[in-house]
């Protein structure tokens, strides 16, 4: 969950995407100590009043999203034009319905509602002629006894169900690189 790389402190994401809230606080209260030359969250932080003081004394950064109203640094991508860029990708291929599978959209995951969001700036230039399908699920039951990455298969899981059911769309996105995975691999189960 941390590590320390010439001092600097690392807070990143379990390989499931979560830290939990308890966890997080255990480390801003315990592990952040004057010795730590500077943090680097690669989510969200959780306590971000906390985060922010710390900052004003440690050397703060996130990498990845960031809230506009978060007084830190951060190094990130435009999430919203990687979405349009995709969906107009798309768009030229041909496709006109699109399903868009996740796992919830929350504040913690802001990347995967500005992804969504772009993807519906960029259909909504096409026209009517485009449909966008949204498929979220937090699938949990036997997920959790599994070894592989919770969103590779949640992506395997809504992509099993979606080809059960009927559905107009002609490609599917997966919100994140784990669940297109789960999403591949499902397919190429067929």
């Amino acid at each position: 969950h941390h590590l320390y790389l010439r001092e600097v402190f690392f807070v990143k994401m379990e390989e499931s995407g979560n830290l939990s809230r308890e966890l997080e606080k255990y480390y801003l209260d315990h592990l952040i100590t004057p010795s730590v030359a500077g943090i680097v969250y690669s989510f969200l932080p959780g306590y971000a009043q906390q985060v922010e003081q710390l900052a004003t004394s440690i050397p703060t950064v996130i990498i990845g999203e960031k809230q506009e109203d978060l007084a830190l640094c951060s190094v990130g991508l435009n999430n919203t034009n990687a979405g349009m860029l995709l969906a107009e990708h798309l768009c030229e291929l041909g496709h006109r319905n699109l399903a868009f599978l996740s796992t919830p959209l929350n504040r913690l995951t802001m990347a995967r509602s500005q992804r969504l969001e772009g993807i519906r700036r960029q259909l909504a230039m096409h026209g009517e002629e485009t449909n966008l399908e949204i498929i979220v699920s937090d699938v949990q039951e036997d997920l959790e006894q599994s070894n592989m990455p919770h969103e590779y298969l949640v992506g395997k899981r809504l992509t099993e169900q979606f080809l059960e059911q009927d559905h107009k769309a002609t490609a599917l996105i997966g919100v994140n690189d784990m669940m297109a995975l789960g999403v591949v691999n499902a397919l190429r189960d067929l």
